[in-house]
């Protein structure tokens, strides 16, 4: 167990790291059928829980935490 602060920010960066590519590709291409697809959520929760481990409390003293 490593702190609120790791849990929170490891939550939120895995849905942005999540929905953030998506959307970018979208866009990009111009093709809305990307954003019907089925994308596997467990890489980005993955990627967000180690982005909490490293980042979070950093961004929980920056944010006055």
């Amino acid at each position: 167990y490593l702190g609120w602060a790791e849990v929170l920010v490891g939550i939120y960066a895995g849905f942005l790291e999540f929905v953030i590519p998506g959307i970018v590709l979208a866009v990009v291409r111009r093709d809305r059928a990307r954003l019907k697809t089925r994308t596997p959520f467990g890489p980005a929760l993955l990627a967000g829980a180690v982005t909490g481990i490293v980042l979070g409390p950093w961004i929980a003293r920056s944010l006055g935490y």
